[in-house]
């Protein structure tokens, strides 16, 4: 058998049988980070060479802005939603006043990246936004420079059902444009969004002497697969890369043993029919979105809403962490429902969209509250993680752009005005952070113009060229 040799190439990959794993930026093999800045489609890199990432996250529903809004332009003292910020908010910018490209569940959810207000129309072959999203600009550029252009990850399934205001659902059940008319549905199974990033084939089972199914339910872990390689590179690594790469390994296997945890006792089978479904729709999904159907082409995971985020979050920190991807987001369900039943949480007993409509009860204004401040703690997780993750004496929270907000301001008014947004991360040291941001007014267009700039991508956003003043 012919001896495995390890070569650095501008991404740094681990092979093995059937896998190959993307790396983690590791200073002994810079030759990556070189390589990364002499390309002219590699966007804005770190001092050192990291690749600076970009994700965003959506909520529905807006907020309580009484108890989000900060004070002053400093967060010294954050509002009680804001509060599982707090030992992150030297990260943090609150962006408040800001206005979305649409109005609404429906046009304030694909308006959200897109920074327009969609065409109306009631016909899913009608749909248009009129421009790609900002992740999908962002992906497309940087594609030459990690695995996967984009990853969409999401929670719950599309929304279905009558149209809202004259507009489909479909505007209602995707923040990702691929195209003015053609929306990228999010993966909500947390298993095959793994295997997506860490398995570069899945492997096949046979039953009853017949030949094998495609199975994503992996039967042993990726890092086994390449261990071989693993030890030819660990000869070539500095102390500090050594430790790296061993942290690496055990965040991957945290990973895998949760998700293993999971399958054994909530039970995540798919059946044969729905995994050819999905792999069909993953080799033609523009075709399967024109159709439509009824929106019910993927099994939602019976996961604990809480661990299923972070699972998600998870995953996502990973991908940014290995480079597997520099573009990602993460919706924590669709613009109507959002995370559906929310009574998990103590203190609230009812759906998101419903005690949105508060109607300024205490009693509902309070378990609203209570559901922002849920979604706070998720998003807090996920900073913290990149902010866990090193790569040289900087980490991924600080190589990155984190985008938070939702599709309305609150679901008692239906307005795009004043939408609760937050960007964390540095950026490079190109984004300043601990600060609350008043744009009076400004469209969200605004800001995404301003990170395609600090992500040193060129990009059309809605009509017009102007940033956001004051970031």
């Amino acid at each position: 058998m012919r001896r495995k040799t390890f070569s650095s190439t501008r991404r740094g990959f681990l092979r093995g049988a059937g896998v190959t794993m993307a790396l983690p930026f590791l200073e002994s093999i810079s030759p990556m980070g070189r390589a990364l800045a002499q390309s002219a489609k590699t966007g804005a890199l770190g001092k050192n060479g990291e690749p600076i990432r970009f994700a965003a996250v959506f909520m529905a529903n807006g907020v309580n802005l009484d108890e989000w809004t900060p004070k002053g332009s400093k967060l010294e003292e954050l509002p009680r939603i804001l509060k599982p910020l707090d030992p992150l908010k030297e990260y943090v910018n609150v962006i408040s006043g800001i206005n979305n490209g649409g109005n609404g569940h429906n046009s304030g959810t694909s308006g959200f990246l897109t920074g327009t207000d969609p065409y109306r129309t009631a016909q899913a072959s009608e749909v248009n936004v009129y421009n790609p999203s900002l992740d999908q600009i962002i992906g497309e550029v940087l594609k030459e420079s990690s695995v996967f252009p984009t990853l969409e990850l999401g929670m719950g399934t599309p929304a279905t059902g009558p149209t809202m205001n004259g507009n489909t659902n479909i505007y209602t059940s995707y923040i990702s444009w691929k195209t003015p008319t053609t929306p990228v549905p999010y993966e909500i199974n947390p298993q095959r969004a793994f295997d997506r990033l860490f398995k570069s084939a899945t492997r096949t089972t046979s039953s009853g002497g017949k030949s094998g199914n495609t199975s994503l339910m992996p039967d042993s872990s990726v890092i086994d697969a390449v261990l071989e390689d693993a030890k030819s590179l660990e000869k070539k690594l500095g102390r500090e890369d050594r430790s790296k790469l061993d942290e690496y390994f055990t965040a991957v296997r945290e990973v895998e043993e949760r998700i293993a945890q999971q399958n054994a006792t909530v039970g995540l089978n798919i059946t044969e029919d729905v995994l050819k479904d999905i792999l069909r729709l993953k080799g033609d999904v523009r075709e399967h979105m024109s159709d439509q159907k009824d929106g019910r082409y993927q099994v939602e995971p019976q996961i604990p809403q809480p661990e299923y985020g972070r699972l998600m979050m998870d995953i996502m920190a990973l991908a940014f962490w290995s480079n597997s991807t520099r573009s990602a987001t993460l919706a924590f369900g669709n613009g109507l429902h959002g995370g559906g039943n929310m009574s998990f949480i103590d203190g609230v007993n009812g759906s998101h969209h419903s005690t949105s409509h508060h109607g300024y009860k205490k009693d509902k204004l309070e378990e609203f509250t209570l559901i922002n401040t849920f979604y706070m703690e998720q998003y807090a997780y996920l900073l913290d993680r990149l902010r866990g993750m090193k790569e040289g004496d900087s980490n991924v929270l600080e190589n990155s752009m984190i985008l938070f907000g939702s599709n309305i301001s609150a679901g008692q008014q239906h307005s795009g005005r004043n939408i609760p947004v937050l960007l964390s991360g540095n950026a490079g040291g190109r984004l300043k952070s601990g600060r609350h941001i008043e744009s009076d007014g400004q469209p969200i267009a605004n800001l995404h113009r301003s990170i395609l700039d600090m992500m040193d991508v060129k990009g059309d956003i809605a009509k017009g060229s102007d940033k956001l003043r004051g970031i």
